[in-house]
Parts: structure tokens; sequence; C-alpha cells
């Protein structure tokens, strides 16, 4: 099923999100992303040095659990 909003019910949706879709308000959010980003590396590495299985689905659900509710 396709839906078609008008322009200006689309105009409406976007503008409350401009905020958060700003080049401004991602870049500062670039910085907890790459620590995040980091962390899970640290544990990847650490796994590769154990020789332990890791579930990538865990993982990476987790990550994006944290970009989700990341606060500001």
């Amino acid at each position: 099923m396709i839906a078609i909003v008008g322009h200006e019910h689309h105009r409406l949706r976007r503008g409350m999100l401009n905020s958060f879709l700003s080049k401004r308000s991602v870049l500062a959010l670039a910085s907890v992303l790459h620590e995040k980003e980091a962390r899970l590396r640290a544990r990847l590495e650490q796994a590769h040095a154990d020789d332990a299985v890791v579930r990538l689905d865990i993982a990476y659900a987790a990550l994006t659990a944290d970009y989700i509710y990341i606060e500001n």
C-alpha cells in the first residue's frame, strides 16, 4: 500500500524534524556516535583476541538502540 500526502502536509511533518536533521545537529552528535562505535570495535577486538564467538545481530541491535535513544 502506498500513501501519498500533499506537499503542505509533507512540509509540516518535515518542519517538525528539521532541528533533528540539520547539519549542525548531526555534527554535534558525531562524537557521541564515534564513541559508541569505538566501544563496539573494542569489544569485537577483545572477542577476536579471546577467540570468542560474537552474535553480531545482538551487537548491532544494541548499537542501533544506542543511536536511537541517544541523549543530547
